[in-house]
């Protein structure tokens, strides 16, 4: 009778051992969802566009690039279906867009101040043609 007690008590030892573990998992479960939404950003159309040139188009991540591309560029070249960016050396990038069916570039030029040890940047439209040039 002893060792029916033992068995039945065996047993249900392990039964709920296993049950804390099923509820652990879910709960880890439970945190790696939840972790996943709040990582989730939404990112305005300045962020996004800023993020998809440098990022994919230069395939590096200059954040005073990307806060002068939001500030001053974004705002020209909202309503353009095509843009790239080409980076000529460290310092100085030409970005193309299509405006009402005519190309354009824009020489941006990254700069710093010693005298207020900041980094700024200056844009020119110019008039030329990556095709022409590279493209014969």
């Amino acid at each position: 009778m002893s060792l029916r007690y033992l068995f039945v008590l065996l047993c249900f030892l392990l039964l709920s051992c296993g049950k804390k573990e099923s509820t652990q998992d879910n709960n880890v479960l439970n945190n790696k969802f939840s972790d996943e939404n709040e990582d989730t950003v939404q990112l305005s159309p300045q962020e996004v566009f800023s993020a998809v040139i440098t990022e994919d188009f230069l395939d590096e991540v200059d954040d005073d690039l990307q806060i002068y591309l939001e500030d001053e560029i974004f705002p020209l070249i909202s309503s353009s279906e095509k843009i790239s960016i080409d980076k000529i050396s460290t310092s100085l990038y030409i970005l193309s867009y299509d405006e009402k069916g005519e190309r354009k570039n824009l020489l941006i030029q990254k700069f710093y101040n010693a005298k207020s040890d900041e980094i700024y940047f200056d844009r020119e439209l110019i008039s030329f043609d990556s095709r022409n040039h590279f493209l014969k």
